[in-house]
């Protein structure tokens, strides 16, 4: 599915983008992606990822337990924290996914909600 922002959105894109120029992916989170805090890395997210030699899937080995965790900072209008995210290969197909830590609790306290935008 190709995202598109609606109106909104695109006027928070164009805000961030008068402080960053690169390249950059848009994640839509849904209801299933904040209560599982597993996502899908679509290949727009996967080839970024690959780009910046952050993380390569193909190198992964199946199972979160073989992840790759990585150190981030989440940031949004209220929040400033860091979290912890694994990319990782998932069942046997090796579906490429991605889990951030404790995403599950900013939505409890309020500070995330469904259709937010995840800005990488």
């Amino acid at each position: 599915m190709i995202f598109e922002p609606n109106q909104k959105e695109l006027e928070v894109i164009n805000e961030i983008h008068k402080y960053n120029t690169e390249d950059y992916v848009v994640i839509r989170l849904t209801k299933t992606m904040l209560n599982k805090e597993i996502m899908d890395a679509n290949a727009l997210l996967r080839f970024f990822f690959e780009k910046y030699d952050f993380v390569y899937y193909d190198n992964l080995s199946s199972g979160g337990k073989n992840g790759q965790l990585v150190n981030t900072e989440f940031i949004s209008n209220d929040l400033h924290t860091e979290k912890i995210m694994n990319f990782y290969l998932a069942n046997s197909r090796g579906d490429r996914r991605f889990s951030i830590r404790g995403i599950a609790e900013l939505v409890r306290q309020g500070y995330i909600n469904i259709d937010d935008l995840l800005y990488f």
